[in-house]
């Protein structure tokens, strides 16, 4: 005796199968073996940087050099920096001999911007400057079109240290982030 398979039976048997297939499908994306964790937020750190609170996103690395000490130029400079997520942050307090930096601000601030600029490339532009010699700000970015990227930064006057602070990303969307972290300086107005 021959058993036929009816359409009906065929559609049932298409049906078995598919959903069979679905659910092996479903039960394995779900298996606790595939599902990745969410990733856990970093606590953000604040460093006490000259008479300041520096936010980073994570524990950054430090590191202490000593400079040679000219009559201008800075005698101890100490680094800080952390990466996250895509954004490269990089803090440093540069030590000047009493009196140069408050006699020589406009020029250390040039300076400083010139050396970020050779280093980054692209456009330099200025935000905002404000403050007298003894405690002033610049806010200035710099963009490079070519790579997409971007630098933030931010230098600060307090004698007998110049602060510089600087942030580097690749996509307009990480800019609030950066934002955030220069709004959480103690006691400074934020970029405008």
């Amino acid at each position: 005796m021959k058993t036929l398979i009816t359409p009906r039976k065929r559609s049932q048997t298409i049906t078995l199968v598919v959903l069979l297939l679905l659910m092996g499908l479903f039960y394995y994306l779900q298996w606790p073996t595939r599902v990745r964790p969410l990733p856990t937020p970093e606590v953000a750190v604040h460093l006490p940087v000259a008479d300041l609170t520096v936010w980073f996103e994570r524990t950054p690395d430090q590191a202490e050099l000593l400079a040679p000490g000219g009559l201008s130029g800075p005698v101890q400079a100490t680094n800080w920096q952390a990466n996250r997520s895509g954004i490269n942050m990089l803090v440093q307090e540069l030590v000047y001999p009493a009196g140069v930096l408050e006699s020589r601000a406009e020029a250390i601030f040039a300076d400083a911007m010139q050396a970020d600029l050779s280093g980054f490339g692209g456009e330099l532009t200025v935000l905002s400057s404000a403050g007298a010699s003894s405690r002033q700000r610049v806010d200035y970015t710099l963009r490079d079109e070519a790579s997409g990227r971007q630098y933030v930064g931010v230098l600060l006057a307090r004698p007998p240290a110049l602060v510089k602070m600087g942030w580097v990303f690749s996509d307009a969307e990480r800019l609030p982030r950066v934002q955030a972290m220069i709004e959480k300086l103690n006691g400074i107005p934020s970029v405008p």
